[in-house]
């Protein structure tokens, strides 16, 4: 049965695929060779947005100032406002 083999080199700046496949009539072997560029990047750009996030997170300033905000929106109602 035939497979395929298959060697990943990663780098920084990019991935290369070599595929080698069937063997050809003329005694060659088949071999494709993928270049993907900066492929390892798209998981460093998720692992920042996601630190981000985290940072973001855990900045009380904002989470105290949300608050205060819905309490004075919530005293204001209760007064009331003059009838114009």
């Amino acid at each position: 049965m035939p497979t395929t083999e298959a060697a990943i080199y990663n780098g920084f700046f990019r991935d290369i695929y070599l595929v080698i496949g069937d063997a050809q009539q003329s005694g060659g072997w088949a071999v494709r060779t993928y270049i993907k560029p900066f492929a390892s990047w798209i998981w460093m750009g998720c692992a920042i947005m996601s630190l981000g996030g985290l940072i973001s997170l855990t900045d009380r300033r904002y989470r105290v100032a949300a608050g205060a905000r819905r309490n004075r929106k919530i005293a204001h109602k209760a007064v009331g406002a003059p009838a114009e």
